[in-house]
């Protein structure tokens, strides 16, 4: 059966919409989603094959997607996969800022190192593909709405159980980021930046997280 959308037919007729982590969990189903709604989507991502295998799902229902393999963290790599896929859509009208890493760990176990490689990918490499998609395109052609998928919600007894990701911090930052964003240039991009609302999904990393407190507190 193929996939139906909750939101009218041709909501998205016609725009390009570039998703970070596209070839798994959210960035999948958030192809999915616009594509249903007749958008077409960049997906970026480290590993072409899932890319490739997502791409070969859009296209059997009938959707259009290009596939760019990119690490994030890297300045000039960002720079290169925005600018391709101007080349290759024509166009980029949006940006779903979803890559991400998550890495379960308790406090205390947490490196320098391991802390900068999460902020590096949660945090700078959402930074980098928002402003390269400003700059190499929305700056000049009307803006377009950004959305950054950010992991924050940490409930009491959790903190212990903080990953990797460094999520509060991250989460904070891109807000942060985003508030930045509409003081700067409200006047040009889309209300998504603006008024982004957080809600909850349930994805692997929750029940993962759940596990380990579940763990911790002796009840597995």
């Amino acid at each position: 059966m193929s996939y139906r959308s909750i939101y009218r037919p041709g909501l998205f007729d016609g725009p390009s919409i570039v998703i970070t982590g596209g070839g798994s969990g959210i960035g999948r189903c958030t192809a999915h989603e616009l594509v249903s709604l007749g958008a077409r989507v960049a997906l970026v991502g480290r590993s072409m094959e899932k890319l490739k295998s997502v791409q070969a799902e859009l296209s059997e229902a009938g959707g259009e997607a290009t596939v760019h393999t990119c690490d994030i963290r890297d300045e000039e790599a960002v720079k290169a996969t925005v600018a391709e896929i101007i080349k290759e859509q024509g166009a980029i009208h949006g940006l779903v800022n979803n890559a991400g890493g998550q890495f379960p760990a308790r406090l205390e176990e947490i490196t320098l190192k391991g802390w900068d490689a999460v902020i590096k990918t949660n945090l700078t490499g959402g930074f980098l593909f928002a402003r390269e998609c400003y700059v190499q395109w929305m700056k000049e052609n009307g803006g377009g709405p950004i959305v950054n998928m950010v992991a924050e919600k940490v409930q009491a007894g959790q903190l212990s159980m903080l990953t990797k990701e460094g999520s509060i911090f991250t989460a904070s930052m891109m807000r942060d980021l985003k508030g930045g964003l509409r003081t700067e240039h409200e006047h040009i991009l889309g209300d998504l930046i603006a008024k982004g609302t957080p809600h909850s999904i349930d994805c692997p990393l929750l029940k993962i997280a759940y596990t380990h407190m579940a763990v911790a507190k002796g009840q597995r």
